[in-house]
């Protein structure tokens, strides 16, 4: 080829066309001498595979480099006179999210509708498609502020714009639009002495004046483009004119830039015959999910790579993009040692740091949530950062308890219940306690206290509605330096541009903006052995493949959904708008539908496919399931139900499932050691099996470990819990697990998810704490008998406390006044059916039950802890008294007491259960009171045998150490707090275990609290 005087345009059917023909002779040229050249790729994936051909080819390199269109922005961006700098897109939504807010308070003060404030809501909660269009406009060299087709859209561009320049920044499509067009100044120095442009398509139409304004600025110029489809008979779009398809606009575009028409590289030139044996019919790699599809993909490339060992030509993997699929056939590749390249992207947590700041700024975003805190606290607590001592559950109990008091999400009014703030509990030595005892539940409780203390002060306060991005960001290095978090490098370019801006932003906008600056993932790293190195084996995508030479592809995940890509059009400037402006001619370039981004996205999978001319050289894999969701069969896509069709079959999806492959069988290898899986498939197996009885390894003691020891009577005894709650009791009686875990491991449940509103309960407590204080004897603590006041009296300091209440909350607040009237319907409700039952002039309150108190079953006593709501009597002690016990219930849904309901469906069986403990104490009558707002229903000691009726099997359960589970099936819509399985535990169906009760303990069946039958309400 003879060197060139003017620039080139070449036109170019293929990527090996493009190689011999232009490539090739433009890199040879260069031999022997040492020139600044550049050469021009869409992307880095195309610059790794261009340079590996040319060392294959041993073609000198030096002095030539491989850029992108990003990178050719940076060749000629310092060539030109002192510019202001642009804005990063980071930036550019700050501002975009600013004017939307702003413009929504003018409505609103305006006194607009709704309809007329329905365009901007839609925009706040989509910004960045809005700068996505503006954007478009601009690079295809329109004035966002005339063009756009929406008058909102129009205002944002330019409010947008006049922003960007007071700032004194400058617009970058404006920017590239004018150093490709304006003249150069005299005497101006080429930035390179020859340019070739290899490969760029209409998809890559945004970036065309980065990389026209670099060719403006070189001695030599050759543009290399992939060659337009043939077209067949003349289209016409709606309007029945006959436009341009992109490919074709595209090459008109860069005829015009450089003033030459464009020449075909070999038009008469026919492809090489195939071998007579050849075929170029493509291979089915069709699996029956993700994971063989992998494993056919990496057999498929290793066969591939054996077959012909000296051929140096690429091979391409082509993904849709990161994914499951792509992990395991590039996990799988790095396992058997094959060298390849990664262009697909994975992706990576981010630091430690980064995520805890995430945590932070999320937590101030959401104006300073309990449920924020919580999220952070467990990864505080496991860097040991902050200086937390509790552990989680009991600081989420902290956290629920004051949550439920003030019915306030927010930490301030949390830590507001404190006053003064609690001190941290200063350690204590060793003379003082053991240190590897555990802690009792008032020292857990001081120490969540302390915990929350401590992240309050880190924390609060909150921020404030509006706020500069300085102030936003100060703050969050002051938590940085407390807790010893590093800020990414890319905070400093946030600090310039925050000393430049006072604008008090809405917290939401700075929260997104602090947040791209700590992202949320981050580029893997490429394994150590693999960097740096040439590979024939590419995993890579489609827009990183198409217009490289290929010698094989294999094209993955060739499912319905996955690609082509459904391409939905950008409702701020739609395809219709689009199309109206390209009609129009008052534009740089053309802007692509979503129709011609789908066309271009099919055409370069097609392009990738014909580029194949090796024999056996193309292949395409498919899952018919994927283990993710498993009962979802997947469907070929278009491209693949084409190629079903060719061989005949007539329903592709049908045949995708009917020749599916499984994982091919594993060579075999030396035995693993056997017995220990195979001893715990055994018990895994008796676990979930309904026909066996609970064992030893089901909530069950093992007592056979103790069975040879010399004492007998030891060795037949299971350890017994040291003390039981009523509530522990009534929970079991429905699932004895739960006095496995809280009864004898002492262990609670650990509560996850997000905090809501109990109106009811925090109803409950505040009735319970107000009425405690009304009946209360005059100098009398909790737990202490004294005389019982009158009925006048104690109705005064319910209203005294009422008041109170009310006063708490600001006035004209129709949510927390509707809320108020309930509380004091239901506290005086309950004071008088207090008053009108029970008799004895003495009482005593919020009593904790005496140590002695057991609960007392046929040959066997176990001492019950449990605390009253209010006892009266006609003595004040316990012996030999006439007791009446009192419980206040506020849930509208409470039904009177009823002996056979407790022990059918242990319906309200604590209150029998604190009943039989106060009747151990020595009186002489005791009656329990269940005391609602609408009766009172009272149980007395004639009936706790029939009440009491489940227990005995519960007791015998427990002197065996066979405890069993009835546990429900996991249910998302259960109760407060359900008992659930831990994690680690595999959840057997609740039909499987009431088999397995049955065949345990005789005669379960018939007292299944958990029976259909028995919950009919």
């Amino acid at each position: 080829m003879p060197e060139p005087a003017t620039p080139q345009l070449l036109l170019a059917p293929d990527a090996e066309t493009a190689w011999q023909l232009a490539a090739r002779p433009w890199l040879e040229r260069g031999r022997g001498s040492l020139s600044r050249r550049l050469v021009v790729v869409p992307t880095r994936g195309q610059a790794l595979v261009w340079k590996q051909r040319c060392v294959r080819a041993r073609l000198p390199l030096l002095g030539v480099e491989f850029i992108t269109p990003g990178l050719a922005r940076r060749k000629w961006l310092p060539l030109l006179a002192p510019e202001r700098p642009v804005l990063g897109k980071e930036f550019l939504l700050l501002g975009l999210r600013g004017i939307i807010a702003a413009r929504l308070e003018d409505g609103r003060a305006a006194g607009a509708d709704d309809d007329a404030l329905a365009v901007w809501r839609s925009l706040r909660s989509d910004p960045e498609r809005a700068l996505q269009a503006l954007d478009d406009l601009a690079q295809a060299g329109f004035d966002p502020a005339a063009a756009a087709p929406r008058r909102e859209l129009a205002i944002l561009g330019a409010e947008l714009r006049r922003w960007t320049e007071a700032l004194g920044h400058a617009h970058g499509p404006a920017q590239a639009i004018a150093a490709a067009t304006e003249p150069l100044p005299p005497g101006t120095a080429p930035l390179a002495d020859d340019v070739l442009v290899l490969g760029l398509g209409p998809e890559n139409a945004n970036e065309f004046f980065n990389v026209a304004a670099l060719l403006r600025r070189a001695a030599r110029a050759t543009v290399v483009l992939p060659a337009p489809a043939l077209r067949g008979a003349a289209e016409a779009d709606s309007a029945g004119e006959i436009t341009e398809r992109p490919d074709e606009a595209w090459v008109t575009r860069w005829e015009k830039f450089l003033g030459v028409p464009a020449l075909p590289l070999a038009p008469d030139a026919e492809p090489a015959p195939l071998a007579p044996d050849a075929t170029i019919e493509p291979e089915l790699l069709l699996a029956a999910h993700r994971r063989a599809e992998a494993e056919l993909i990496v057999d498929r490339v290793r066969r591939w790579i054996a077959e012909d060992a000296a051929d140096e030509d690429d091979i391409a993997v082509v993904f849709p993009g990161p994914g499951p699929l792509h992990r395991l056939v590039s996990a799988r590749l790095r396992a058997l040692g094959l060298p390849h390249h990664d262009l697909v992207g994975r992706v990576a947590a981010p630091p430690v740091d980064t995520q805890l700041l995430r945590g932070v700024i999320a937590f101030w975003a959401k104006g300073g949530r309990l449920d924020e805190v919580l999220a952070l606290w467990p990864r505080l607590h496991a860097l040991n950062l902050a200086e937390l001592s509790a552990d989680y559950g009991a600081f989420r109990r902290e956290i629920d308890e004051r949550f439920h008091t003030t019915c306030d999400h927010s930490l301030a009014a949390a830590v507001a219940l404190d006053t003064p703030p609690p001190a941290a509990a200063a350690p204590a030595t060793a003379t003082e306690r053991d240190p590897d005892a555990p802690l009792s539940a008032r020292e857990k409780r001081s120490a969540a206290s302390a915990d929350l203390h401590r992240l309050a002060s880190a924390l609060l306060p909150a921020w404030e509605p509006r706020l500069s991005l300085a102030d936003a960001a100060s703050r969050l290095r002051a938590v940085a330096t407390a807790w010893g978090l590093t800020l990414p490098e890319g905070f400093a370019t946030l600090d310039a541009f925050a000393k430049k801006d006072s604008t008090l932003w809405p917290r939401d906008a700075l929260a997104e903006t602090l947040l791209a600056f700590l992202p949320e993932t981050v580029p893997a790293e490429e394994p150590a052995p693999h960097a740096g190195r040439f590979a024939r084996l590419v995993l890579t995508t489609r827009r990183r493949a198409e217009g490289a030479p290929w010698g094989r592809v294999l094209l993955a995940q060739a499912n319905a959904g996955e690609w082509p890509r459904r391409r939905d059009p950008n409702p701020w400037l739609d395809d219709a708008a689009r199309l109206a402006l390209n009609r129009g001619g008052r534009g740089a370039a053309p802007l692509l539908t979503s129709e011609d981004a789908a066309a271009l996205e099919r055409a370069g999978y097609a392009a990738l496919a014909a580029s194949v001319r090796r024999p056996g050289g193309l292949a395409y894999s498919a899952s018919a399931a994927d283990e993710a969701d498993p009962d979802r069969p997947l469907a070929p896509n278009s491209v693949l139900e084409r190629l079903l069709w060719a061989r005949g079959e007539r329903r592709p999806q049908e045949a995708l499932a009917r020749l599916a492959r499984e994982l091919p069988a594993p060579a075999p290898s030396a035995p693993a050691p056997a017995p220990a899986l195979d001893a715990w498939r055994a018990v895994r197996a008796a676990r979930r099996d309904p026909e066996k009885p609970f064992d030893e390894n089901f909530l069950c003691i093992d007592l056979t470990t103790t069975a040879d020891s010399a004492d007998s009577t030891a060795a037949a005894t299971a350890p017994l819990p040291a003390s039981l709650s009523p509530s522990t009791l009534e929970k079991a009686v429905a699932d004895p697990a739960v006095l496995w875990f809280r009864g004898l491991l002492r262990i609670e449940p650990a509560r996850r998810e997000p905090l809501e509103r109990a109106l009811a309960l925090r109803r409950g407590q505040i009735a319970h704490r107000l009425l405690a204080d009304a009946v209360r004897p005059p100098g009398a603590r909790d737990g202490e008998w004294g005389p019982l006041k009158l009925e006048v009296q104690a109705r005064a300091l319910l209203e005294d406390g009422l008041a109170r209440e009310r006063a708490a909350f600001p006035a004209g607040q129709w949510y927390w006044e509707a809320e108020q009237g309930r509380l004091e319907a239901l506290a005086r409700a309950l004071l008088r059916r207090f008053y009108a039952t029970g008799e004895g002039d003495y009482v005593c309150v919020e009593c904790w039950l005496p140590e002695k108190a057991r609960l007392t079953l046929p040959g066997w006593e176990i001492p019950v802890r449990g605390r009253i709501d209010v006892a009266r009597s006609n003595r004040p002690h316990w012996d030999d008294a006439i007791v009446h016990v009192y419980d206040y219930k506020s849930g509208a849904a409470e039904k009177a007491l009823d002996a056979q309901k407790m022990a059918e469906r242990a319906e309200s069986l604590q209150l029998a259960l604190y009943l039989d403990a106060v009747r151990s104490l020595g009186v002489a009558r005791a009656t329990i009171w269940k005391l609602t707002a609408d009766e009172a229903s009272p149980l007395d000691s004639t009936e706790l045998d029939q009440a009491l009726a489940a227990l005995p099997r519960l007791m015998e359960a427990m002197r065996a150490g066979r405890y069993g589970a009835l546990t429900p099936d996991r249910n998302p819509h259960g109760g407060r707090e359900p008992w659930t399985w831990p994690l680690a535990c595999t959840p057997i169906p609740a039909r499987d275990l009431k088999a397995k009760y049955a065949r345990t303990f005789a005669g379960a069946a018939d007292a299944d609290p958990t029976s259909e039958e028995g919950n009919d309400d």
